[in-house]
């Protein structure tokens, strides 16, 4: 007796076969087509350090600008100063010149936990004000009020 193959089955099989490729290229094309936001921006996880001593990040709606730093609860929006941070050099010296040319000298916050703005101290020259171990920078002029 000879064995005759239903075609049925392989009717079945082929599908089945069918159906499966139409689902493999049904989900691809769905994920790939989904709502995914591919202008998704990512920034570094860096902060930078204000003049009242707290930290801003970057932020990805600013193009991965940094955020503004708090303003004062004095009112004095225009002391975003330039910061001049104290290196070894400036640390190292014995004696300063004395003359007066007044710096605000910011703690740094790793090292002093202060309670209000400013978290500084005003000295007569930056010589003097990197002298101190626990100022990270110092801007020209008095600290403000």
């Amino acid at each position: 007796m000879t064995r005759r193959n239903n075609p049925i089955i392989y009717l079945l099989i082929i599908l089945v076969i069918i159906i499966f490729i139409v689902i493999v290229f049904s989900i691809g094309y769905f994920y790939t087509n989904s709502d995914n936001d591919d202008n998704t921006i990512f920034c570094t996880q860096d902060a930078k350090l204000c003049p009242d001593g707290s930290y801003v990040s970057r932020n990805a709606t600013l193009n991965c600008e940094f955020d503004p730093c708090p303003v004062s609860d004095n009112g004095n929006d225009s002391y975003e100063k330039e910061m001049n941070f104290c290196n070894p050099e400036d640390r190292e010296g014995d004696f300063c010149i004395q003359i007066y040319q007044p710096v605000c000298g910011f703690f740094n916050p790793e090292k002093i936990q202060c309670i209000r703005y400013p978290c500084a101290q005003t000295y007569s020259s930056s010589c003097f004000a990197c002298q101190n171990p626990d100022v990270l920078y110092w801007t020209s002029g008095e600290c403000p009020e």
